[in-house]
């Protein structure tokens, strides 16, 4: 999934998806009336291909800068998904892209009205991050929160309670993320996760306070069954 987020000084764009969608997403942002010249910054969630593959052609279409945390440089540069990442031997290379600037954990983005923060939370890469900003329309204002992946996704061959330096990380981000407020709107990266094109649709509520703490809830259940499972084995 790739968003957009716009003000009149130019728009941002979290995640690229992959290279075969890269196209797809310029033409997307032409038939919402944008310009893809019009983004001036590319930002990430995880560098892993179904997230960053699509970038560099992005990068190529718009002209945007690509901003990203120093730990995720590496892998994004040489096109290789993070060594830490537990999927590393299933996910293929994708095309690199150079990062213009480095951001920091804490760290505010600022284009025109836009002010999105970058939230370090390392889980299914070392440079995984999530982005949070407040958009208003007249009086009413909602805090985004574009959370990374939660999920304990791995290789077949992949063990979690082999890589307890691993859980520890991805524990903590979930806990991090549980605490993110306000979260009036979240997004995740695979929109299944948030349940967002339901809420989208009005079936469910757009906002919802207890999001990311809901969201971190039932990652960290799953990532406990999935302990236990294999703990029995």
């Amino acid at each position: 999934m790739s968003l957009l987020v716009t003000s009149p000084k130019g728009y941002i764009l979290i995640d690229g998806a992959t290279a075969e969608a890269a196209p797809l997403i310029a033409d997307n942002i032409r038939k919402l009336g944008f310009k893809p010249a019009d983004v001036k910054y590319l930002v990430n969630s995880h560098e892993s291909l179904d997230h960053v593959g699509g970038l560099s052609a992005l990068k190529g279409i718009t002209g945007a800068r690509m901003l990203a945390r120093a730990e995720a440089r590496k892998s994004l540069e040489i096109g290789i998904s993070d060594p830490t990442d537990p999927q590393l031997e299933i996910l293929p290379p994708f095309a690199g892209i150079k990062v213009d600037q480095i951001v920091c954990d804490g760290e505010t983005i600022t284009l025109g009205p836009i002010r999105m923060t970058a939230i370090a939370t390392p889980g299914p890469a070392s440079g995984g991050t999530s982005w949070t900003w407040k958009s208003c329309k007249g009086a009413i204002c909602h805090q985004f929160v574009f959370a990374d992946s939660l999920g304990a996704v791995s290789a077949d061959a992949y063990r979690f309670m082999d890589h307890p330096a691993y859980v520890a990380v991805l524990r903590a981000t979930m806990n991090r993320v549980s605490k993110l407020k306000p979260c009036d709107i979240l997004i995740a990266p695979h929109p299944a996760q948030s349940r967002f094109f339901e809420r989208l649709s009005g079936n469910e509520p757009l906002v919802n306070p207890a999001g990311c703490k809901n969201y971190s809830k039932a990652a960290m259940e799953r990532l406990d069954a999935l302990l236990a499972k294999e703990a029995a084995q």
